[in-house]
């Protein structure tokens, strides 16, 4: 099971942010094009706080069975 589809089963929110966006964000804030954990934390928990986010979908596993019996 990967991490969106542990997330989503535990009814836990899940969100992307376009790393575009983050970039270019950062660059906006303090013209500069440094980066460090802290200044991108940031900027991603801003653009959370503004909406900026978008909703993944998550592939549906479906169960597999025989159409064909070997007798």
């Amino acid at each position: 099971m990967n991490l969106a589809n542990y997330l989503d089963h535990y009814g836990i929110p899940l969100v992307m942010v376009n790393p575009m966006h983050v970039k270019r964000s950062k660059e906006l804030d303090d013209n500069l094009p440094t980066k460090n954990d802290k200044k991108d934390a940031l900027v991603i928990a801003r653009l959370l706080k503004d909406g900026r986010f978008s909703y993944p979908r998550l592939a549906i596993s479906i169960p597999t069975t025989s159409v064909f019996s070997v007798t």
